[in-house]
């Protein structure tokens, strides 16, 4: 707009008709001027006046270019004519220059040149002026547009911290169900050990014993997806703790700028209003999209987390439960069969107590039948005996001896009769005594099994902890 301002200058307009006379006294009126731009100024210039330019180049400068070069280095746009002494100066550099008179001629042109440049920069100030405030109009135009972006970034920076938050909450549950769901493994544990203190009799490989098992290396499944749990936490709060250095050095920049806007200088933003510091507007606003974009994909995965987690703790806690259900239900019913199996051990042992009593006292009649038969026996015999001691004339087989000896042999087949039957009762009482101490024995071993399943293993399962702590609330 400076440019412009002065191409449409009247000043420029007299000044570039009126040309400039070289100091050989040649005219260039009419001719094309070549032009230069500010770097190509001589360095040798002690005064930022056109004049001199003039005669350090020894031709017609370009005035835009000049007039930046003036405004640049002349403070508020003062200018001082050059004297004859500079004038001379400068002739004196110049290698084609032959004499010095002709300074003297050119110091009221240089006059009039002074004059015009003194209007061109008034003028050229105030346009000027009139350009940096619409450039900086521009500027605060443009950089309204991050407005939203700024919004959607504090937005953005209040939902990760909100997701932090939750995600640390979750972390602490999971923390708290891995502690919690130690329990089952110490009381399916604890139960195995107790119950292997039974009786070999009773130590058999029951289905309680299978879903203790189960319990054990399902506890241990649960101990291994919990840790994997916790240390996916740790990666997903560490991610999101990232994204919030990341939005929150992205919300200090853009206070930055907010403050770097106010105090802009015109001299620093005419040129390229869309540079702020090292970004541009677009720059920023990609960059600032970028950072929501990935703090919105960390959130979302961490959100998905959480739900898994949730999910995970659920099915745990609903596991963990079902199991415990089954094995109160198998001890229950371990409990119940064990006592049902005593009460009828105990009623076995009744009628074999009894059939023992029975045989003791058939014994003990048959024991008192073959006492009884021992005098009639002893008689008979005496008898019989005494019946051989006759003289020989009187030792015949009368009928007399003959019914002794009949009535011996028939009270000898009697008490033999009675000694095999005695001997068959006290066989049977030895099996019934043999019975009785085995369902004695197993009586005994079932009031262990039921002093340990009923008496111990019932009330670890009933210390099972509740689903509010197996998960972790």
């Amino acid at each position: 707009p400076i440019i412009s301002s002065v191409r449409m200058s009247g000043d420029l307009e007299s000044l570039t008709n009126s040309g400039f006379r070289a100091v050989g006294g040649e005219d260039h009126r009419g001719e094309e001027p070549p032009y230069y731009s500010g770097e190509q100024l001589d360095s040798r210039c002690l005064y930022c006046d056109p004049l001199k330019c003039h005669y350090c180049h020894g031709n017609r400068v370009d005035p835009i270019a000049f007039y930046g070069h003036l405004r640049d280095n002349c403070q508020e746009g003062k200018f001082r004519a050059p004297n004859k002494d500079d004038l001379k100066e400068c002739a004196w550099r110049r290698h084609n220059v032959d004499t010095l008179e002709n300074a003297d001629s050119a110091i009221g042109h240089s006059k009039r040149i002074g004059e015009s440049v003194r209007k061109l920069v008034s003028s050229s100030a105030r346009q000027a002026s009139t350009d940096v405030s619409l450039s900086n109009r521009a500027i605060h135009n443009r950089i309204q547009d991050l407005g939203p972006m700024s919004f959607a970034l504090k937005e953005e920076w209040e939902y990760v911290v909100e997701e932090i938050g939750m995600l640390m909450n979750t972390k602490r549950m999971v923390e708290k169900a891995f502690f919690v769901n130690e329990i089952p493994m110490l009381i399916a544990t604890e139960c195995q050990q107790t119950r292997d203190r039974r009786l070999p009799a009773e130590r058999t490989q029951d289905c309680l014993q299978k879903k203790l098992e189960v319990n054990v290396v399902h506890s241990q499944f649960v101990k291994d997806s919990l840790e994997l749990a916790i240390r996916v936490t740790e990666k997903h709060v560490k991610c999101l703790v990232d994204c919030k250095s990341h939005l929150e050095k992205e919300r200090s920049l853009h206070q930055d700028l907010e403050i770097m806007i106010d105090n802009l200088c015109p001299k620093e933003n005419s040129k390229n209003p869309g540079v702020i510091g090292a970004y541009t507007v677009e720059s920023m606003r990609d960059l600032t999209l970028e950072n929501i974009n990935n703090s919105r994909r960390t959130r979302q995965a961490s959100e998905k987390f959480r739900i898994m987690a949730d999910n995970l703790t659920a099915k745990i806690a609903n596991d963990s439960i079902a199991l415990n259900d089954n094995v109160t239900i198998a001890l229950k019913n371990r409990v119940h069969d064990v006592d049902i199996a005593r009460c009828n051990y105990i009623g076995k042992l009744k009628e074999v107590t009894q059939e023992v009593e029975r045989t003791e006292s058939k014994i003990n009649d048959l024991t008192s039948a073959m006492k009884a038969l021992d005098v009639p026996y002893n008689i008979t015999k005496s008898r019989l005996e005494r019946s051989v001691d006759r003289p020989g004339m009187e030792r015949t087989i009368d009928p007399a001896r003959k019914a002794v000896s009949l009535e011996l042999g028939n009270i000898e087949e009697a008490i033999n009769a009675l000694r095999g039957k005695m001997e068959e009762s006290e066989q049977q009482l030895s099996e019934l005594n043999d019975i009785r101490l085995d369902i004695e024995m197993k009586i005994a071993a079932k009031y262990q099994t039921l002093d340990i399943d009923n008496g111990k293993c019932v009330p670890m399962t009933s210390s099972f902890p509740a689903r509010s702590k197996l998960l972790g609330h």
